[in-house]
């Protein structure tokens, strides 16, 4: 995403928009970091050691509502490789699109 920054604020109404990054990424990357020391810790209590993997950490759900939640988790993963996929990709190739055909 930090490569398509330009396609991003190449329409921007005021110059100033793209600062307002600078303000929310550490606070978004220190929110994701938190969820990841809390379901640590989580799981130190629960299952008697710390288990930083995800993936081991969901198979350790053996009841079905924890095979439902592991699915949903994974599933809700994926939706997001997607979404920002897609988003990244999207947008600098309908700019070149626009380039290549102005009309």
């Amino acid at each position: 995403m930090a490569t398509n920054v330009a396609d991003f604020t190449r329409y921007l109404r005021k110059p100033n928009g793209v600062y307002w990054q600078g303000f929310f990424l550490p606070i978004i990357c220190l929110i994701l970091g938190l969820f990841g020391i809390i379901s640590t810790s989580s799981a130190k209590v629960v299952y008697g050691r710390y288990i930083w993997d995800p993936i081991e950490l969901a198979s350790q759900w053996h009841t079905p509502g924890g095979k439902c939640l592991a699915f949903f988790v994974g599933f809700a993963w994926c939706v997001a490789q997607i979404g920002t996929n897609l988003s990244a990709n999207v947008i600098s190739g309908s700019n070149d699109l626009t380039t290549l055909f102005p009309k």
